[in-house]
């Protein structure tokens, strides 16, 4: 796969002038063959070819140990079950119209897939799923504001991978 790394994102740092940068940055944004996307990590702009970058991602996807490829959509499925606990809240009383409004999915939209390139090991792709168009997007948003508090609360909370690791360097597995 041909690709270009643009450092200091768009010119910021860079030997090119701003206004030239700008100009071929504008010239390959109006390419339809043409990626342009922010680098996973770092501050860099990557631009590849949008067929190849289609291809690696179809081929990420074919992948059956990762991805399972459903027979149908399950959006409109999710919804009416969604609904169906809503109202059933609404009714008994737990829930007030305001908040059943506010958790009313009024989507259908299925998330969308994007994926960033990894310039440090030779361009693999983080994917990364768009979930705030989704029908669970707001009652995902309302619970996660109800569950912050509670981060860090219990003895099972890891900050990161560094305090996992020193944890489990302690731990003896039997035979």
């Amino acid at each position: 796969m041909r690709y270009w790394v643009l450092y200091g994102r768009l010119g910021v740092h860079s030997p090119i002038s701003p206004s030239k940068n700008k100009k071929a940055v504008s010239d390959l944004k109006s390419n339809p063959s043409v990626m342009i996307l922010p680098a996973d990590k770092g501050r860099a702009t990557v631009v590849l070819d949008k067929a190849k970058y289609e291809e690696k991602i179809l081929r990420m996807l074919l992948d059956e140990k990762t991805y399972k490829q459903l027979e149908k959509d399950p959006t409109a499925s999710y919804k009416r079950k969604l609904v169906a606990i809503l109202t059933r809240l609404k009714d008994e009383g737990k829930l007030s119209d305001n908040f059943y409004y506010r958790l009313y999915p009024m989507s259908e939209k299925i998330p969308q897939l994007y994926c960033l390139p990894k310039i440090h090991k030779n361009v693999p792709f983080r994917p990364i799923v768009n979930y705030t168009v989704s029908i669970g997007y707001n009652t995902s948003r309302f619970l996660a504001d109800i569950l912050y508090p509670l981060i860090g609360q219990s003895e099972q909370f890891v900050k990161n991978s560094r305090q996992l690791a020193e944890e489990l360097s302690s731990v003896q597995i039997e035979d």
